[in-house]
């Protein structure tokens, strides 16, 4: 192998690694409280719900939430989540009009698809 193609090697090498490290630690949103983890939650289980792509059937997509925005101080907001600890459907009604991002990732690191959540229960129910 010539020196030029030596030179493309390494980087090639070196943006795959910089595109794992963005995608494993850069992307996702960071540590969230109350009412915003709450619709991570809820962002993230409907993501999944919204695709149904053969990628996604063959379980090769995982799903990050890149932000978490409250757009609106009045309304509310209803969401259902799975809770892991009891496997059960929990409900819950937010302050706020919120949205979401959320990133599909094959194979854990490339990117293929961005998925933006708007409201909650009613406006995913309407699409």
């Amino acid at each position: 192998m010539n020196q030029r193609g030596q030179a493309m090697l390494i980087v090639v090498v070196l943006l795959g690694i910089l595109l794992i490290v963005k995608s494993l630690w850069f992307d996702p949103v960071g540590g969230l409280e109350g009412e915003k983890e709450t619709y991570r939650v809820f962002a993230q289980e409907v993501a999944s719900l919204q695709n149904t792509s053969l990628l996604e059937r063959w379980g090769l997509l995982t799903y990050r939430v890149m932000f978490v925005l409250q757009e609106e101080e009045e309304g509310i907001t209803e969401v259902m989540y799975r809770d892991n600890t009891s496997e059960e459907w929990i409900t819950e009604v937010l302050e706020g009009q919120y949205r979401a991002k959320v990133r599909a990732y094959l194979l854990y690191t490339i990117p293929m698809k961005d998925i933006h959540i708007k409201g909650g229960i009613q406006e995913w129910k309407q699409h």
